[in-house]
């Protein structure tokens, strides 16, 4: 199944690429670049024999704190399958965010969400939207934030025309250091259309990153993605993956 993507690749390929790139292309530093720390994700998993299975994943997670109360942020996903050369799975996600303290835990933000999910049939979904948050913890060993916001989103399913509508947007992230190697992520996500509540996208991550030296990490996680109304009543509503990659910090 071939679908366009228009805008989708360009943004996920920059979000991968451009941070690092610019890790690469310098020598090795004694910290982050001034401002600039994440993460750049790569899994990869084969298999032969009775049934042969190719799984790809790649993933940026980024962010530039110039220690001001502006913060920017932004994040890129891919994954895709084969099994027994046939196309299992291929999603793409991007997101940038721009966070600006409002005071000591509460901030106002803004944000631009892309996705394409071939196997749910969406060509592409834009989802601009704006709202405030709170941090509910934010100590050295633990970070949840909390926040809601209102927007707009276009989408594009196969086969159909594009729909736009305005949107609601909930989500919650948490960050915690369980030992000095071991580190618990959790996030979750909520987007609803104004014209149908019973619309909704949803996705929860959940994972655990090991610490293998100073620079590299091994990373665990499940990904679930519920979409309450697919195209069709062919496509399943839920899709879970479970990532297994090594992760270099930056």
């Amino acid at each position: 199944m071939k679908t366009k993507l228009p805008g989708i690749a360009v943004v996920a390929a920059a979000c991968l690429v451009l941070p690092a790139s610019r890790l690469l292309a310098q020598p090795p530093p004694d910290g982050p670049p001034k401002g600039l720390s994440g993460s750049a994700s790569l899994g990869l998993s084969l298999t032969r024999g009775n049934s042969d299975t190719l799984n790809l994943s790649a993933a940026i997670d980024s962010l530039y704190d110039p220690k001001t109360k502006n913060v920017m942020k932004w994040t890129a996903l891919y994954l895709r399958g084969t099994q027994n050369d046939v196309l299992s799975v291929d999603r793409a996600s991007a997101m940038f965010r721009d966070e600006r303290m409002l005071n000591g835990r509460m901030f106002a933000f803004g944000q631009f969400d892309v996705l394409h999910d071939t196997f749910k049939a969406i060509d592409y979904l834009y989802a601009p939207a704006a709202g405030v948050g709170y941090k509910v913890v934010d100590s050295m060993r633990s970070q949840l934030a909390v926040d809601a916001g209102v927007g707009g989103v276009v989408e594009k399913d196969t086969g159909a025309d594009s729909r736009a509508s305005g949107a609601i947007t909930l989500s919650e992230k948490l960050v915690h250091q369980l030992t000095e190697t071991t580190t618990l992520k959790q996030s979750a996500a909520s987007l609803l259309k104004t014209n149908d509540f019973g619309d909704r996208l949803f996705t929860f991550q959940f994972g655990v990153a090991a610490k293998i030296n100073a620079r590299f990490q091994l990373s665990i996680d499940v990904l679930d993605t519920f979409k309450s109304r697919p195209l069709d009543a062919a496509t399943k509503r839920n899709d879970v993956a479970l990532l297994t990659s090594i992760v270099a910090k930056y």
